[in-house]
This record gives C-alpha cells, structure tokens and sequence, in this order.
C-alpha cells in the first residue's frame, strides 16, 4: 500500500513540476531588471528601460532594435532528439504601433539567422514556417501570448489563453529546437522593433490548451475562429519560400 501511494504521489509532484516554469522574469525590480524569479537571471546584450506595467505593482522593461536577453534555460535535451525539442514560452507584451516587425525569441545563439517568431507589420502574430495568426494585436494595448512546441507534433499559438493557431510544426533538431540557451527578443537584420514586455515564463513542456488558458491574459474571449494549419496567413518576408 505504501508503495501504491508513493508511485501515486511521485507521479502527481512529477506532473506538477513540469506545468511550473523553469524560468520565470518578472522586470519588477528597477535595480535588477534582468532578475530572474525562477531559473538564471538574464543576460543583456544592448539597452534597457524600466517602463510601467499593465498595473500598479508590475512593472515592465522596454527593449529596442538590437537589444536582446540570453536565457540559459537548464532544460535537458527532450523530444526524442539532441537538443530542446519541446517547451513553451509565454510572454507579457505591449507594442507601440504597427508598421513595424517584433522579435519574440531566436534559438541561433550567435544572431545571424532570423528569429523564429514574430509580430508582422499588421499585428499578426508567428512566423512563415508556422504561419500567422489571423487576429492582429492592437497597439498600446496588453496581451500574453502563448507558445507550445513539441517538434515534431505541434506548434501552437495562443492569445492571453486562447488558442489562436495550430501551426505548422518543426523538425525534431531543427529550426525551433533550442540549444542550451535561447534569445529573447533578438534578430539578426533589425526585425526586433521597440517592445514592453513585463513578464517571461519558460516551460519544459508543450502546454496544452487548458493549462494555457489557466494562465489567464488581458482579453476574455477569442476574438477569430483558428486558423486551419495548411493556410498561409500573412506570409510576408518570413515565408517558407
């Protein structure tokens, strides 16, 4: 019987920890932006600013062209290959205007490859090889914005716990496979203009659509149906051809 209960306990503190981030920043501290609340604290490459957040209490860093974080992330190579082939990132963000392109993450560690997800000059949120979203953000407005990947299966999009795209998913090792560290906000030619960000959370695992609504957001309903993952959405430069 003890050892029923064991198993049991150790099967649901297992589960547990895999829907808990391995990092988590908030940017409340304007001493210590680049503090982590849980993993390693980040690694500035360029400029900062401390801005306010989506309300009093939480506050926000502001972070422009050329500017980016490395996040030495700790999770083991998973997914059935070399490297970090499954994991979620949610962030908390706010862009000025449109017109322009916003860099969520780069997994080339040196910054000569473009990133591999992004906000288009209309608001719409992925990339060429995934896809976009077809609801546009509006500017100066808050968001959280879900990605869950497992190479090979999935890659979903999600907006403040919805979800709003099921793309096109990678190769296992390849393009959205992370080595030891990821960049956030980084590309390679400038496609990373000005954003608020005011929260970070990293997750070794693909987040399934009601532990992502779980996490909440800004808005309370979806506001477009999903789009189906063979149809382009504003390919734009990023395009797979």
């Amino acid at each position: 019987m003890r050892f029923i209960v064991f198993i049991v306990f150790l099967s649901v503190s297992t589960l547990f920890s895999q829907t808990n981030p391995v990092g988590h920043w908030t940017f409340d501290d304007e001493n210590n932006l680049t503090k982590a609340a849980v993993g390693s604290d980040l690694v500035l490459t360029g400029t900062q600013t401390a801005v306010a957040g989506p309300e009093d209490g939480n506050g926000a860093v502001r972070i422009g062209i050329g500017s980016y974080y490395n996040v030495a992330h700790g999770i083991e190579p998973n997914g059935g290959g070399n490297m970090v082939n499954e994991f979620s990132l949610v962030l908390d963000v706010k862009i000025p205007e449109l017109g322009h392109w916003y860099c969520f993450y780069q997994t080339d560690l040196s910054n000569t490859n473009d990133g591999e997800c992004f906000i288009n000059p209309s608001g719409n949120v992925g990339v060429g090889d995934t896809y976009y979203t077809e609801y546009a953000l509006i500017p100066n407005e808050w968001y959280r914005i879900g990605i869950s990947v497992k190479n090979g299966e999935l890659y979903n999009y999600y907006i403040d716990g919805n979800k709003e795209l099921k793309g096109r998913a990678g190769d296992i090792d390849g393009r959205f496979a992370l080595d030891t560290a990821l960049l956030l906000f980084a590309d390679n030619n400038s496609e990373d203009y000005t954003i608020d960000v005011a929260d970070v959370k990293l997750f070794s695992k693909a987040l399934n659509d009601s532990e992502m609504l779980a996490l909440g957001g800004y808005h309370e309903k979806p506001p477009v149906p999903i789009a189906p993952p063979d149809t382009a959405i504003y390919p734009y430069l990023q395009s797979p051809t």
